[in-house]
């Protein structure tokens, strides 16, 4: 209360325990103000001596703190106040006392045992002479505030939480992984640490999700990511990066014998059978690609990609190991970055590109019964690209579905030339690859090329993997079925060196199964490729599919395949892939062999 606002006669406590006329507390109450409305006010108001002792309360105050008017009056205010609070309260009159304004938050002690936060807003009180009477205190419960603001608290908490982690694992995601690598860099300058960024990748994720279902391929995430992050280090960092790829973050490794063996230990633990989705027990594996980094690396970006780099080549390689970024692994890496590039001109433009034609023979005639179209790429500087190098490096750049069709269209338009020519060349077979049968627009391709060709259906045969049928199951099926019921030919290539050749056969409309060339190369040589062809034979004509075996070169695998049943074959030994007039010469009468 300001000074000018006191009473004719100011309030002069003589005794702490006697009652204090209404009309002279020393509250912020003009003196023409109805004398009740210190009573009636809604905030707790308090009158307390210099030690500290309640000269006055209202009915607000008994109320919120649960005592009587007649109880508090006389007492140590200190008495009812948390005693980690006392020593502060102490201070806090002492301040009041001094002439300031002062607030102070505090815990009230309730009479059941339960605690109130408060806001305690102080007042100092003079007489015209200046000499402290008393203060003046707003006791405010401030719990609804603070309730309101731990929530609100708790909700930034978990939308930060959100924002940095994955939904699905709880992980860092890749967004706080940025974070965590640029520090883990920064601590490798400082310590002259060693550190190491691992890539992981999960193998045929798709072929879980497709199978067995998403819940299944979610399960699979999580389980994945558990195993990495109980298999690493207290200071070691696990991310899922996108998709099925995780990030792995070493810090303070004494040498790369450290990394691998932490590495070794993540692979294996990922490899345990994982039990209890399914009938039987899911079996994972994952790619692993390792750099190391010291106190000269400043570029995270750039770790990332040698990582991915070495994950990538496990990748291309086999699967289910371990590779590590090298210069010579930069130097290829770089090799593809450009021939990528020109890929993608050559597959717009297409005038780099060119098919030839590998007769399929009937070894029994040696006349073509057929022929596969191979892609051919003859790049403006570097000659003749093998198309082990680039169909591999269209599949990761996403430019297989734009060759496919045009491979599609061009065979066709051949291959109606042929028939146009008089040429009873069979049929002619287009490779597909897994991302072009895991696509949508397989079918749509096949349907452009017979319209635009004018080539009965029957004479175009697709060749699909046993590999991309099983890891696009669902897809597969789909595609094959449809293609299957407009007429056009399904071969099984490379047969036998899948897992489930029986439930390809069996799930899937084939008209022919290639045998893999590495059982015709091994035929005679005592090692079971016979007993494996003929068991491949003997399951296809139970089938009432035709077989057609590839890649041969000597007359001994011809007889050892005609003992077996087969008469249809492909390689070397009959003709090399030809060009688009050679095959047309080749396939005509009298001229095969």
């Amino acid at each position: 209360m300001r000074e000018e606002e006191s009473p004719e006669t100011p309030w002069r406590p003589d005794g702490v325990t006697h009652p204090v006329a209404a009309d002279t507390r020393p509250f912020a109450v003009d003196a023409s103000s109805d004398p009740g409305l210190y009573e009636l006010a809604p905030v707790a108001l308090v009158c307390l001596d210099e030690p500290g002792c309640v000269l006055a309360a209202n009915q607000a105050t008994a109320h919120q703190l649960g005592r009587t008017v007649a109880y508090m009056c006389g007492r140590p205010f200190v008495t009812m106040v948390a005693q980690r609070d006392r020593r502060r309260l102490f201070s806090h009159l002492a301040r009041v006392a001094g002439g300031e304004h002062c607030e102070l938050d505090l815990t009230m002690e309730m009479v059941h045992g339960t605690e109130l936060p408060v806001t305690l807003v102080s007042k100092p009180v003079f007489d015209r002479d200046g000499r402290f009477l008393c203060s003046s205190n707003a006791v405010l419960d401030v719990s609804r505030r603070q309730q309101a603001e731990s929530t609100l608290r708790q909700a930034k908490e978990r939308l930060d939480h959100i924002a940095h982690h994955d939904a699905l694992t709880g992980l860092p995601n890749r967004y706080l992984f940025d974070d965590r690598l640029t520090r883990a860099l920064a601590r490798c300058r400082r310590h002259g640490w060693l550190g190491a960024l691992v890539f992981v990748d999960i193998d045929r994720f798709k072929f879980f999700n497709d199978s067995y279902g998403h819940d299944v391929g979610d399960a699979v995430l999580i389980e994945a990511a558990t195993r990495l992050a109980m298999s690493v280090r207290e200071q070691d960092t696990v991310c899922r990066y996108s998709g099925d790829e995780f990030l792995v973050i070493l810090e303070n490794v004494t040498s790369r014998a450290d990394v691998e063996a932490i590495v070794a230990k993540l692979r294996d633990e990922f490899a345990r059978p994982l039990y209890g989705l399914t009938e039987r027990p899911l079996q994972l594996t994952a790619s692993f690609g390792a750099t190391l980094f010291d106190k000269s690396v400043r570029d995270a970006d750039a770790i990332i990609k040698q990582a991915d780099m070495a994950m990538y080549e496990v990748k291309q390689d086999s699967r289910d190991g371990i590779g590590y970024f090298s210069r010579q692994l930069a130097a290829e890496g770089e090799r593809r970055r450009l021939l990528e590039a020109d890929l993608r001109i050559a597959a717009s433009e297409t005038s780099q590109l060119r098919l030839e034609f590998q007769p399929q023979v009937d070894a029994r005639t040696r006349l073509a019964c057929g022929c596969e179209a191979l892609l051919r790429w003859d790049h403006p500087s570097q000659g003749l690209i093998q198309p082990g190098e680039f169909i591999g490096l269209a599949e990761h750049a996403s430019l297989s579905g734009v060759l496919t069709r045009w491979v599609l269209r061009e065979a066709c338009l051949r291959a109606r030339r042929w028939l146009d020519g008089g040429r009873d060349f069979g049929r002619v077979a287009v490779n597909v690859s897994p991302r072009d049968l895991a696509g949508s627009g397989l079918v749509e391709s096949v349907d452009s090329a017979l319209e635009a060709s004018g080539l009965p259906p029957n004479r175009l045969e697709v060749e699909v993997t046993e590999s991309s049928v099983m890891h696009h199951p669902l897809e597969a099926r789909r595609a094959l079925r449809e293609l299957n019921a407009r007429g056009v030919r399904i071969a099984l290539d490379d047969f036998g060196t899948g897992y489930s050749s029986l439930r390809c056969l069996q799930d899937y409309c084939f008209d022919r199964i290639k045998i893999d060339r590495s059982f015709v190369a091994e035929l005679g040589d005592g090692a079971g490729a016979d007993a494996i062809v003929e068991a491949m034979v003997s399951m296809a004509r139970s089938l009432g599919i035709e077989v057609v075996a590839e890649g041969v070169e000597t007359p001994r695998q011809v007889r050892h395949l005609r003992r077996h049943g087969v008469n249809l074959m492909q390689g070397f030994l009959f003709s090399r892939p030809l060009a688009d007039e050679a095959f047309a010469v080749f396939s005509s009468p009298g001229t095969a062999g």
